[in-house]
Order: C-alpha cells, then structure tokens, then sequence
C-alpha cells in the first residue's frame, strides 16, 4: 500500500519541477513580486512610464512651488532625484519650462491626497533641513513620471537608490525630444547634469 502511494507522488513532484523549468525557460516566473516592483508602458512607445511602489506616509498637496518642490499639509518638500526648472516664490519664470513643468505637476497633485516615503531614515537634509521624498498619487511616482515626460531634469548624483533608472529615463525623454528637450536649450556637462542655457 506504501509502494502504491509513493509512485503517484513522486510523479506529481517530477511533474512539478518540470512544470516551473518550463514556465522559467519561457519566462513566465516574475524576478520581483508584483507588490515590491512593478512597471508600467505606454501605448505608444512602449517607453516605461514609472515604478509603482508604495508610500509610508500621506498627506495633502497645499502647494506647489515648481516640478521639484511641494508643500504638503503645509510642508515644504524636494522630490528626491528631480532636478526641476526653477521658478520664484511669486510664481514667475526663472528658468525654461518652469511654468509648464508645474504646471504639470499641479494638475496631478495639488489639492489631492498623495503618499510619499522619505529618502532616508529621518528623512531629512542636514544641509537644507527639507524633507527629500519620493511623491505617489494613485500608486504612481511623480518623481520618475516627470523625467520620463521630460518636465524636468534628473540628478545625476548617485546619493540616491534611484538614480540609475532616473538617467535611463532621461535619455529616453531627450531620445524622443519631450518637454524641455523640444523646448529649450539645453547643455549637459561630462558628469551629466544638465541645464537650460540662457533663454
């Protein structure tokens, strides 16, 4: 009776290790679970869109200063990983493309609910003493999706986990010319960072 169980189940585990070399031979077995790590493409070009993640905290867009900087319950914060075109305080153009890229970022975020995680442990910039995050609305980040728009500029610094996609999806938006790279002048330096030129 032992022997007779035994053979139908070491066939089902056979089966089974079959079954996963298969399915990862033809690529169906994901290297990241869905709630850690997922992408999103376009329609169009099939240029990826953003990481959907999560957010540790919440709160409400009370402002937003330019495509970089947002008040949120009141709060001013940096998007971590966003080298934004500037504008002044009173909402006048500094920069090229200041006042489409808020603008943009305006009509996703402010006056909604939105998650955000911190940079870091405490979350804090010792050196500015604002908090750098990375922004959420509707399980979307707005830091990624504003460089793959091509609102505003990455950083090129590598202080952040980010960074190395955050370029990937800079060189697809100047690929495409989107935003600022149709509009401005643009100049990038050998460490690459970028800038608008005089306009």
């Amino acid at each position: 009776m032992k022997r007779l169980f035994c053979i139908p189940f070491a066939a089902l585990l056979l089966f089974g290790s079959v079954a996963a070399v298969h399915a990862q031979e033809e690529g169906y077995v994901e290297e990241y679970p869905i709630e850690e790590y997922t992408e999103e493409f376009s329609g169009e070009s099939g240029d990826e869109l953003s990481i959907i993640y999560g957010g540790d905290y919440e709160g409400v867009v009370t402002r937003v200063i330019d495509a970089g900087n947002v008040e949120i319950d009141g709060e001013r914060m940096e998007l971590m990983g966003v080298d934004a075109p500037r504008r002044d305080d009173d909402g006048a153009p500094r920069d090229c493309y200041s006042l489409e890229s808020a603008k943009y970022l305006e009509t996703k975020v402010l006056g909604k609910k939105v998650n955000y995680s911190l940079e870091r442990p405490n979350g804090h910039d010792r050196s500015l003493g604002t908090k750098r995050i990375y922004l959420y609305r509707s399980h979307s980040m707005l830091n990624s999706e504003l460089i793959r728009q091509g609102m505003v500029f990455a950083d090129p610094k590598p202080t952040y986990p980010e960074e190395e996609h955050f370029m990937e999806l800079q060189d697809a938006a100047r690929r495409r010319h989107a935003g600022l790279w149709h509009t401005c002048p643009v100049e990038c330096n050998r460490f690459g960072h970028c800038d608008t030129k005089d306009w």
